[in-house]
């Protein structure tokens, strides 16, 4: 995870086949020297269930921060894991990603997590340490986990039943794209 050779990060060592993926992938990489042989590559699952279920908030670290063009933004399949796993989250990434899920009818949280402290104009510095504040601001709202989850259970249900229509959205919308004009 970004530091090369024997300085890499490791995330997990051993691969159980109880988690139910192959590490097919355990080597991805590594000729570059930057990501260790024991990243498992797992985008099908939610990982280890009991961490998952000793979780109530999950804080999305995604992929990039920062954009060179603010219109544009990335997202991954790890801001669909909380959505699958009926968790409120918080997504640690571009500013249009969180304006995107919410017009595409996903609950965003924003009774946990707080955004008007959000300056978007502010260098990347500035607003990571904001987003920063604002997960940490989310997270000490939590006083009782299991009646907080209890009180957002039903708004995470709703969540990945969206989620499975927007599936079928995107599904839809890549069979009926025009690919002449990008010839």
């Amino acid at each position: 995870m970004g530091l090369p050779g024997d300085r890499a990060l490791t995330i997990d060592t051993d691969f159980d086949p109880d988690q139910g993926i192959n590490d097919e992938f355990g080597n991805m990489g590594t000729d570059e020297g930057t990501v260790s042989r024991k990243i498992k590559n797992d985008i099908f699952s939610l990982g280890d269930l009991a961490n998952w279920n000793r979780s109530l908030l999950c804080i999305v670290t995604e992929t990039e921060f920062s954009n060179t063009n603010p219109a544009n933004f990335f997202m991954s399949e790890k801001t669909w894991k909380p959505v699958l796993g009926l968790r409120p989250f918080f997504v640690y990434g571009q500013p249009r990603l969180r304006d995107y899920l919410k017009a595409q009818g996903f609950d965003i949280f924003e009774d946990i997590f707080d955004y008007s402290i959000v300056n978007e104009r502010a260098g990347d510095r500035e607003q990571q340490q904001q987003y920063a504040t604002v997960a940490l601001n989310g997270i000490a709202r939590i006083n009782n986990p299991h009646q907080d989850y209890q009180k957002y259970f039903y708004r995470c249900v709703l969540n990945r039943i969206r989620f499975h229509a927007y599936v079928y959205e995107q599904w839809d919308r890549l069979n009926t794209l025009d690919l002449t004009q990008y010839v």
